[in-house]
């Protein structure tokens, strides 16, 4: 997944914002708030998402570490 966002971005241009609507910087803002959540959701009022999140009817999700690489491929 690293590689493929850091591509997809690296790519990202005037032509891909015209027929998307998107700059690169929007881009970002979905990945960045992923890993907010995830790191912040077993405490505060996500308590219960961690809690459904937690089980093995959707595999132990919010047991994995958080996808911190997201936020490292920023260029």
């Amino acid at each position: 997944m690293r590689n493929a966002l850091s591509v997809c971005l690296k790519e990202w241009n005037k032509t891909c914002e015209k027929h998307s609507s998107y700059v690169k910087d929007q881009l970002w803002e979905c990945p960045k708030l992923m890993v907010s959540f995830h790191q912040k959701a077993a405490v505060g009022k996500l308590t219960g998402v961690h809690r459904k999140y937690s089980t093995s009817k959707y595999g132990y999700a919010a047991r994995c570490e958080p996808a911190s690489f997201l936020l490292e491929a920023w260029f």
